[in-house]
């Protein structure tokens, strides 16, 4: 329909699907073996698939330099090329001890994942190792969501930030190999932010912008909002909490959206 001060749809619209790229390619991959438990979770990053499977395994694939690690080689297909499992992995402690997996949380280099259970227990992977870490300070949180280090770094994790069912955000700093027996795992666990009326944190990101090493944003979402703040981080001699007064600095901006349920 048009009228004064209307056009038609077709002249004022512009056609922006073309010569656009999709967003993302969907491939098929196919397992070419037998897995007696069903998938729970999946990661990718940096060329790496992880696998969370019922039974409390973890698969590892490495897309990019597939590897035999613990000697058990299987494959499946993508495409037409033929992709090696790199590790094949249990979790240190039973299922009926620790529950089942829940969520995994793989960062964007691939070198460290974060595992939860339903019973609230937490483990740690690095991607050199093939033995998953029980996290016991992070005991009986039920992790939601993770925000990695803008540094991208391997060796550990330095601060990341994670958040909760019951609406907490917890800094901690994960070693990332075993090599001081008498060191702790986790450096350190702090709580430095809690959402309004306990509202479970459902997304983070935490990012630095240019200028000072010390600035970050940080955007944290809750089924009825999404915040944001800009601020600085306090810095030490040795690895400590640097998120402690970032959250008090300054009200953050704050972004009202509609509860979308799943069904």
């Amino acid at each position: 329909m048009t009228g004064p001060g209307f056009g038609s749809a077709s002249a004022t619209v512009p056609d922006l699907s073309a010569d656009l790229l999709p967003i993302f390619h969907v491939e098929h991959v196919q397992l070419q073996f037998q897995i007696a438990s069903g998938f729970v979770a999946v990661q990718v990053a940096n060329n790496v698939i992880i696998i969370a499977l019922a039974s409390g395994r973890l698969l590892r694939i490495d897309l990019a330099s597939p590897q035999d690690v613990d000697g058990t080689r299987k494959s499946f297909i993508q495409g037409s090329q033929l992709i090696v499992i790199s590790a094949d992995i249990d979790l240190p402690r039973k299922i009926s001890e620790v529950g089942a997996i829940r969520r995994i949380f793989l960062d964007p280099t691939a070198s460290h994942l974060l595992i939860t259970t339903t019973h609230g227990e937490n483990f740690y992977l690095h991607s050199r190792s093939t033995k998953a870490r029980h996290l016991s300070r992070l005991k009986s949180l039920h992790i939601e969501c993770v925000a990695w280090s803008p540094a991208l770094p391997t060796a550990s994790t330095r601060e990341i930030l994670i958040g909760t069912q019951d609406g907490s955000i917890y800094e901690t700093y994960v070693e990332g190999m075993e090599d001081n027996f008498m060191r702790k795992d986790e450096r350190y666990l702090k709580q430095v932010y809690k959402t309004p009326d306990n509202h479970s944190v459902t997304g983070l990101w935490v990012d630095g912008l240019p200028g000072n090493q010390q600035l970050r944003r940080v955007m944290v979402s809750t089924p009825g909002q999404i915040m944001h703040w800009v601020g600085k981080v306090q810095r030490h001699a040795d690895p400590g909490s640097i998120f402690f007064k970032f959250f008090d600095s300054e009200a953050p901006s704050t972004f009202w959206h509609s509860r979308v349920l799943y069904e």
